[in-house]
């Protein structure tokens, strides 16, 4: 038996991400092979079955193409949204310091120590 690491034998986490706008518009869409297929007098179970399996595989495919695989940590909206974050801090900061310093720049020149 061998102990060790298990970080070291797995693949590195990935995740999907949907674009649902993607989705949503290529579904709007009507005119397409798959749907056309589908015949407009379903009479029978095999018709009720060939529709929702068209169907089916038309909505899986619609997924699938507006669908991506990255890695677990990149977070790219976020990194960018921390950067912008710390930049407004920093800012925030400058302007109370700016700030401060009037205000101590006033006071001393206004008052006398006894």
């Amino acid at each position: 038996m061998r102990l060790g690491s298990l970080a070291g034998n797995c693949p590195p986490p990935k995740k999907t991400i949907t674009s649902w706008q993607e989705v949503s518009a290529a579904l709007e869409e009507t005119d397409t092979p798959i749907l056309n297929n589908i015949s407009n007098d379903i009479v029978s179970t095999d018709d009720i079955d060939y529709a929702i399996g068209a169907l089916t595989n038309h909505i899986t495919t619609v997924v699938e193409n507006s669908t991506r695989v990255v890695p677990a940590k990149s977070d790219r909206k976020g990194s960018h949204a921390r950067a912008l974050q710390r930049e407004v801090k920093a800012r925030m900061k400058e302007v109370r310091n700016e700030n401060w310093n009037d205000l101590m720049s006033e006071i001393s020149l206004s008052h006398r120590a006894y």
